[in-house]
């Protein structure tokens, strides 16, 4: 009988072998990255970013559609008031 040696698996192997697990293990990493800085981003934006107390439209109009729990609105808007700025800071988007 021949002795046959096991052939290396790295020249035998099709390309995409060769590079699935570091891509698979990089697509793990940025999953748990995205994971990790969600929440952060989360918090900073709603810590910025002021609540109205109302719904608004398209047009920047307050509607119709508040909740019943939230109350009167703290800057007593009015259905189909138009919002120009919040804080001095003018709203154009």
């Amino acid at each position: 009988m021949a002795n046959v040696a096991p052939s290396s698996s790295t020249s035998s192997d099709p390309p995409i072998a060769r590079y699935a697990r570091p891509l698979v293990i990089l697509s793990l990493l940025i999953a748990a990255a995205v994971y990790i800085a969600a929440p952060i981003l989360a918090y900073r934006w709603a810590t910025r970013v002021p609540f109205l107390g109302a719904t608004l439209e398209q047009t920047f109009n307050v509607n119709d559609s508040r909740g019943e729990t939230w109350g009167p609105s703290p800057d007593r808007l009015d259905i189909q008031d138009h919002i120009l700025s919040i804080n001095g800071r003018v709203i154009d988007s």
